[in-house]
Formats: C-alpha cells, structure tokens, sequence
C-alpha cells in the first residue's frame, strides 16, 4: 500500500521498494535489493531509481541508501559496474526532474 502511495506504478517497482523498506539492515536491503533486481531486465536500473526515489523523499540525509548503494557498487563484474553506471544514469535522471518543478 505504502508503495502506491509513492506511486509507483510497475509491480517491479513496487518490489524492489518493498525489497529496501522490508530489511533489517543495509546489507540485507542490498542482498534482496539484488535478488529482485535480477529478476527482470531492466531490474538493476529500476533498483537504482527506486533507491534515488526513496532517498531524496527522507527529511533529513539517511545513510542507509549510501551505504546499499556502496554495497551493490562493490560487487564483482560484471554486476556491481552494472549497478555503478546505474546509479549514475539514475542521478542524472533525477537532477533533469529537479529542474522542472
């Protein structure tokens, strides 16, 4: 329900951010981050997107989200290049959006 109201529209998404919300710890959002990430095609760029989502709607900077992202980044090749170039694309994404408001 939570992730509707974020609007989130693709049930991908709606799993990956039920995958970081439902963790213990940074180290286990990363691990189930990942598990659904692999899943779909585009998985590992949508898991990028969703952690941007979830981070800039904090109130105050939470490094849980750096830390997920410093773990997936730190994965062996081909996967955590993957998620570097991802989370890069992602940024950029979001800085564009910020300047339409």
């Amino acid at each position: 329900a939570l992730a509707i109201q974020q609007r989130l529209s693709t049930e991908l998404r709606q799993s990956l951010f039920v995958a970081v919300m439902g963790a213990e710890d940074f180290e286990h959002a990363a691990e189930r981050l990942s598990h659904v990430a692999l899943t779909a095609k585009a998985g590992v760029a949508e898991a990028c997107l969703i952690l941007f989502h979830c981070a800039i709607r904090e109130k105050v900077p939470n490094p849980f989200y750096e830390h997920i992202c410093e773990v997936l980044c730190s994965r062996p090749a081909p996967w955590g290049k993957k998620f570097s170039h991802c989370l890069k694309r992602a940024a950029v994404q979001h800085l564009q959006q910020a300047h339409t408001y």
